[in-house]
């Protein structure tokens, strides 16, 4: 089905599901696509197969580009690509003269294979490991070769290279790990040689930098309560009336680590704006301060405790004076109440929930006090998006409520869009 004004406009970023940062494709037919990526930004791109061989052109920014001018250069784009032409080699050409350089005086830019083979033969020199030296060769041959070998290392693109490692970065993620790894001192070696724009490997490099290798197997996952099953749970939760049961309560709609809330304070709370702020010294990663907006049914949990005289501390232990309750006993109540998970797996639960309802992935890092890893990104983006984790944290908090409750909450929050 074709693009409208309005479908371009309410694209939405892929939910993060796997272990790189993936573009979502809106497709209007024929070869043009509209990309979203993680951030929300949308651009127009042109995908066309020639020579056997799958290429991906960016258009431009749907800033700079209306849907009707998107179409009108695909259309221009499809002409060449059926006379034979190459949009990307043609650019390529055009660069080349623009540059100043005179008819047939252009340097032969060597292919990725045959720069490769320099490469792998200074590298040689310097390995002493025989199954190192065999490794790199048999890799290129093995995953690389097939794709980009033949072609000259100046027309490799970022969907080249992502292509290449999507096929098996899942399934082989050392190896893919070490191929990516590989590629890319290709391209470091071929831009020394200036046979590659320091550009066009900037725009390779980022790519490469979407794909994260896998954390050890050996990593064990804190068990989490389906989405689908969290509001039922929370429903038999809200009959108890603890200390203890109103802690894991308050820690499943802010969907914080289970010591940020036994070691929450009043001191930390405004309530009049909303928010809880943890001072960084207290939190796990200690990169930030933290603050969570508070749904009004947090705010309400807050508002039925008594403060204990002589402490601080919101969620007191019953047993010990001045002291926390303990992370045991936030998981005694799961387990008392059936279930085979532990408060920490709630962080999974709401991610899980949030990227299906297509939030932003940078807002449920935010909300998560993950830190960003991306050193270019968080240069420039001087925010926590708290506004946008308001929406977020109200909605899951309505969602916890039941069917009806999120309804409701989504019919009054569209009413009020609607409105402004």
């Amino acid at each position: 089905m074709k693009l409208t004004i309005a479908k371009v406009r309410a694209a939405r970023p892929a939910p993060q599901t796997t272990a790189h940062r993936r573009h979502a494709r809106y497709g209007d037919g024929r070869g043009l696509w509209l990309m979203v990526d993680p951030n929300g930004k949308k651009t127009w791109a042109f995908l066309y197969t020639i020579n056997k061989r799958r290429r991906h052109k960016g258009l431009g920014s749907i800033l700079d580009m209306t849907l009707d001018q998107a179409r009108d250069e695909a259309q221009r784009l499809r002409q060449l690509v059926k006379r034979g032409i190459d949009p990307l080699a043609q650019e390529a050409a055009e660069r080349a003269s623009n540059s100043g350089v005179a008819p047939g005086s252009a340097r032969i830019i060597p292919t990725f294979e045959s720069v490769a083979e320099k490469v792998i033969e200074q590298r040689r020199a310097k390995m002493t490991n025989k199954k190192a030296k065999d490794q790199w060769p048999a890799t290129l041959k093995t995953y690389v070769y097939p794709k980009i070998g033949g072609i000259p290392v100046d027309q490799v693109t970022p969907s080249d290279v992502a292509t290449i490692l999507e096929a098996i970065w899942e399934t082989k993620n050392e190896t893919a790990s070490r191929v990516r790894q590989r590629i890319k001192s290709v391209l470091d070696y071929a831009a020394r040689h200036e046979w590659i724009a320091e550009t066009d490997l900037a725009k390779i490099s980022r790519t490469m930098g979407d794909f994260k290798k896998h954390a050890p197997d050996t990593v064990e996952h804190h068990k989490a309560i389906p989405a689908s099953e969290a509001p039922g749970f929370v429903e038999r939760l809200r009959k108890k009336t603890t200390i203890s049961s109103k802690a894991l309560h308050f820690l499943i709609l802010t969907a914080a680590r289970s010591g940020q809330v036994r070691g929450a304070t009043w001191s930390e709370i405004d309530l009049e704006a909303g928010l809880w702020t943890a001072p960084k010294e207290r939190m796990k990663k200690r990169h930030s301060d933290h603050t969570v907006p508070l749904s009004k049914e947090a705010i309400a949990i807050l508002q039925s405790l008594h403060r204990e005289e002589g402490s601080d501390l919101i969620f007191p232990s019953p047993t010990k004076a001045k002291a926390q309750i303990s992370d045991n006993t936030l998981n005694k109540i799961m387990s008392d109440m059936g279930e085979d998970a532990v408060p920490h797996g709630f962080r999974a639960t709401f991610a899980t929930w949030a990227a299906g309802r297509g939030y932003d992935s940078l807002w449920i890092e935010a909300a998560l006090h993950h830190k960003d890893e991306n050193k270019v990104r968080k240069a420039y983006q001087r925010t926590d998006y708290l506004d946008h984790r308001k929406a977020l944290m109200d909605e899951w908090a309505a969602f916890l409520s039941g069917p009806d409750a999120h309804t409701a909450y989504l019919a009054e929050r569209d009413a009020t869009e609607a409105a402004q």
